[in-house]
């Protein structure tokens, strides 16, 4: 499914603050839920905290907000949420990959929409969902 890219800088080149890093990526969020057959969500997300806290307390906080309506995880269920950082250690530029391949297998074996959550060269942080194939 198409990446979404949430900024976490301002035109500046500032920083966001926390409340509005969580917004944009709430809103990436729910522009990659538009990505998906009508009816289907995210039953896992993989992300890594890795040298970026800001960015696991941005996607905890916008899950938070999201679970209020139905569309959200928890990242503390571990069979929800998967920091690669702490379960694997850091995996470098290969981190995107690393999660869309995780989250490939989840889906393929476990059956279910996977979302992965990856960090940027600019700092930005991309939403994208991944599913299984459908049955031949």
């Amino acid at each position: 499914h198409r990446p979404i890219k949430a900024p976490m800088q301002d035109e500046n080149g500032k920083r966001l603050k926390p409340a509005l890093q969580a917004k944009a990526l709430q809103a990436a969020w729910v522009q990659a839920l538009d990505t998906l057959p009508e009816g289907q969500k995210p039953v896992r997300v993989f992300y890594d905290s890795t040298n970026n806290p800001e960015a696991e307390i941005a996607l905890n906080n916008a899950l938070h907000d999201l679970n209020k309506d139905g569309h959200g995880l928890e990242l503390g269920n571990v069979e929800e949420g998967y920091d690669i950082g702490r379960r694997l250690g850091n995996t470098g530029v290969s981190g995107a990959l690393v999660e869309i391949n995780l989250a490939t297998i989840a889906s393929y074996k476990d059956g279910g929409v996977s979302a992965v959550v990856y960090a940027g060269t600019d700092g930005s942080l991309t939403v994208q969902m991944v599913r299984p194939p459908d049955e031949a």
